[in-house]
């Protein structure tokens, strides 16, 4: 038997409150009509139920917090390389330390699409060669 999705949607505002498990970047089984332009989960709000959709580049963004790092060699600060998907490529960033003195903060050269929270994030030597190592995305 189906389950029926339940959203209740303010489309001039693309927020809807729902009972779905969902992730950002989800653009599929979220329950949005079809038809008109591509539209992602770009925000969640789970104290208040809500879901916030909008188009792909919605999702770009320059920043992303690390939690839970794990260095392979000792902490590394400046020009590295961030890998946010197992298939995915690595891009250019420079990584600081956050300002609670433990996570980092990962700042790209040119905008990615977004990390859901809990997702690795990989950091590389400049070169693509020595993984200088990892954490979650907050």
């Amino acid at each position: 038997r189906r389950r029926h999705t339940r959203f209740k949607c303010d489309w001039s505002s693309d927020v809807c409150s729902s009972d779905l498990l969902v992730t950002l970047g989800q653009r599929r089984g979220i329950g949005l009509p079809g038809g008109g332009p591509k539209r992602y989960v770009v925000a969640i709000d789970h104290d208040a139920a809500l879901v916030r959709v909008g188009g792909e580049a919605a999702l770009a963004r320059t920043h992303q917090r690390v939690r839970d790092v794990v260095w392979a060699a000792g902490p590394v600060t400046g020009r590295a390389r961030a890998q946010c998907s197992a298939h995915g490529t690595s891009h250019a960033a420079t990584i600081v330390v956050g300002d609670d003195g433990e996570s980092i903060d990962v700042s790209w050269t040119e905008p990615q699409r977004v990390v859901s929270p809990g997702q690795s994030i990989v950091f590389y030597d400049e070169a693509d060669r020595v993984v200088l190592g990892g954490g979650l995305a907050v």
